[in-house]
C-alpha cells in the first residue's frame, strides 16, 4: 500500500488547475508504484507492481490525472482554502476506483 500522494508538478506550480475531484474512494488502484518504467510498458512480473491507496482521492485537470493519493493529503495540499466553486466533485461512496487502467489492445476472436 502506498502512503504518499503523487502530484503533477504543473498542478503544484499552478500552471494547470484542478477541474474534477473524485473523493471518498475506498480503494484506489494505479499503474504507477513509485518508480518510472525505463523499458516501456510493464510486462509479466512488472504488472504486479501497482500503486494502491485507501481513503483516497483523484484530481483531474482537463483530460489528465493531476493527483492521486490519500484524500486528506490531497485536500490539504491543493485546497487549503476550501474547494473552488467551479470544481466538479464526485463522491465514490467508498467504492474502488481504477483511473485510466486501460488495456489498449484487442484479440481477433473470430478470425478466419
Amino acid at each position: 500500500m502506498n502512503t504518499a500522494a503523487r502530484f503533477s508538478q504543473d498542478l503544484l506550480d499552478g500552471k494547470i488547475r484542478p477541474s474534477v475531484l473524485v473523493r471518498n474512494i475506498g480503494q484506489l488502484c494505479t499503474v504507477h508504484a513509485g518508480q518510472r518504467d525505463a523499458d516501456g510498458p510493464r510486462r509479466k512480473e512488472g504488472m504486479q507492481n501497482l500503486g494502491m491507496f485507501t481513503n483516497a482521492a483523484v484530481v483531474i485537470t482537463g483530460d489528465l490525472i493531476g493527483a492521486v493519493g490519500p484524500e486528506n493529503e490531497i485536500v490539504e495540499q491543493l485546497f487549503p482554502e476550501g474547494f473552488p466553486d467551479d470544481l466538479k466533485i464526485f463522491d465514490a461512496m467508498g467504492h474502488a476506483v481504477i483511473p485510466g487502467f486501460v488495456d489498449p489492445h484487442t484479440h481477433t476472436v473470430f478470425g478466419k
